[in-house]
């Protein structure tokens, strides 16, 4: 399967996701494309990240977007519309979050 690994540092081979959770997968036989949303975020806007990262999933096809939230990083109407795409299925990772579930992570459920 292909992978858009959408998580902060994806392609630092020094961040935890990257040896955790990245590497695992390609162990599995699948294949990543990585897109460090929080970098992008902070090269190009909340907006132009979010437009580069549309982009690059109807370039790239992935079989799966796999998301590792951090905060409201990613509008919850753009993670409407990747839900709703019938050629991927939309993932999101959520880890150690018992500090901000309640506040904030729950809004991710059904996205």
């Amino acid at each position: 399967m292909k992978i858009l690994y959408c998580f902060p540092e994806a392609d630092n081979p020094n961040h935890y996701g990257y040896n955790n959770i990245r590497s695992s997968l390609i162990e599995l036989g699948h294949s990543i494309v990585d897109f460090d949303f929080l970098g992008m975020k902070d090269r190009f806007g909340k907006e132009g990240m979010v437009s580069e990262l549309s982009s690059l999933m109807d370039r790239e096809s992935p079989d799966i977007f796999l998301h590792g939230i951090v905060t409201d990083e990613i509008p919850l109407s753009f993670l409407d519309e990747v839900r709703d795409r019938e050629d991927m299925r939309s993932v999101v990772f959520i880890s150690d979050d018992d500090w901000r579930i309640y506040n904030h992570s729950l809004n991710w459920f059904g996205h």
